[in-house]
């Protein structure tokens, strides 16, 4: 093919979670919606994730879908005064998307990434390497319902003892 533009059956969408299973459940079935429209879906997770089994084997079944592992290593025990372990899991993430990122040629790269929006942290790297990026909200209809209400509310303005 001449042209630079992907075809779907070419193009690859990488989806990255937040680090934990209810995030997690989500993207897989993104994952699994984008690789029905002929598009390689590729969920992003570091290996403590992939390492407690939490991905179901029968998601291997479709060949569209990938999963790649970020290397992650257990956090330390703690010194007098420990990071957070968030920061150490944040590091080890950024630099495993470098790492990838960086060895792929641009035309190879990422069509698009699809990124929790826990995990806004990473879009600079995604911009760095001229990804286009879309946020994906992993907390429920319930939650997602809660926060437009609190929106339309305008509850950051309710006054103390004020009903609405």
């Amino acid at each position: 093919m001449s042209s630079s533009v992907a075809t779907a059956a070419e193009a690859e969408i990488w989806i990255v979670p937040f680090f934990g299973q209810g995030h997690l459940f989500p993207c897989i079935e993104l994952c699994k919606q984008i690789a029905s429209r002929n598009y390689k879906s590729t969920l992003i997770i570091p290996s403590h994730i992939s390492a407690t089994s939490i991905i179901p084997s029968s998601f291997h079944q479709y060949p569209l879908f990938e999963v790649t592992e970020i290397p992650s290593s257990s956090p330390p025990l703690p010194p007098p005064s420990p990071p957070h372990p968030h920061v150490v899991m944040h590091s080890q993430m950024l630099q495993g998307l470098r790492n990838l990122l960086s060895t792929r040629e641009p035309e190879s790269r990422p069509v698009c990434a699809v990124i929790d929006v826990m995990m806004g942290w990473t879009a600079d790297v995604f911009k760095i390497f001229e990804v286009p990026i879309v946020g994906f909200f992993t907390s429920g209809a319930c939650s997602a319902a809660v926060e437009c209400a609190m929106w339309r509310a305008r509850i950051q303005d309710v006054k103390p003892g004020e009903a609405r």
